[in-house]
């Protein structure tokens, strides 16, 4: 089985099955984890194990992410929930990595 680590980190992911109709598709999944993308910039030093997004109306814009340090055995865990937009949830989580970075 997978390292779930090694699933939580892949950045794209291409699937291919067949449909109800026994149509064989093809779809690509891609990684909604900004740092991952390149979109914003993870604070100097740290590496992403893996991550995981998530929106609900309830929990707002929503950001988990599983860290290492360059200089460190140890691997972080962080969390952010409650972001009000994207921006909001990643300044919010740029802030919180910086402390360990």
């Amino acid at each position: 089985m997978r390292d779930l680590r090694e699933i939580l980190g892949t950045k794209e992911y291409q699937v291919i099955y067949k449909d109800r109709n026994g149509v064989k598709k093809s779809q690509v999944w891609k990684a909604t984890n900004l740092y991952s993308t390149g979109e914003k910039e993870l604070p100097s030093g740290l590496t992403i194990l893996g991550a995981k997004t998530g929106t609900t109306k309830d929990a707002g814009y929503c950001l988990a992410l599983d860290t290492e340090k360059s200089d460190s055995p140890y691997s972080y865990i962080s969390v952010v929930m409650k972001g009000e937009n994207k921006d909001n949830l990643y300044e919010n989580m740029t802030n919180l990595l910086a402390k360990i970075s």
